[in-house]
């Protein structure tokens, strides 16, 4: 996406409360999507990018 396409679906001339609405809106969408796909997400998410769960700063792939 470009610039120009974000300034489309994000124009800067809404209202406070628009504003807040939107945001309110993406994270539910975005915490419902993590829901429904949670299975899914947890099985790809392992072979793209290991992470020790007390060192989550270190990489576990020495190629990243």
């Amino acid at each position: 996406m470009t610039d120009d396409d974000f300034e489309l679906l994000f124009p800067r001339d809404i209202s406070d409360e628009t504003a807040t609405i939107l945001c309110d809106f993406l994270y539910a969408l975005a915490t419902e999507c993590e829901n429904r796909f949670f299975t899914q997400i947890r099985r790809y998410r392992p072979t793209q990018h290991a992470v020790d769960p007390e060192r989550p700063w270190i990489s576990l792939h020495p190629e990243d």
